[in-house]
């Protein structure tokens, strides 16, 4: 099994929760999935988390 630590746990938790709460905030105005917010914000914390 792979060893994650709790740090990069939590901000990856953290990152899809953003990604929801933006595409939902953003929604009515502007229509992104929420897969493209998830995938910004993957980019954004980048491999040295996982």
């Amino acid at each position: 099994m792979i060893g994650v630590d709790a740090t990069s746990f939590l901000v990856i938790v953290a990152a899809a929760a953003l990604a929801a709460v933006a595409v939902t905030v953003l929604g009515p105005r502007v229509a992104i999935p929420v897969v493209v917010v998830e995938l910004l914000l993957g980019i954004l914390v980048g491999p040295q988390v996982a």
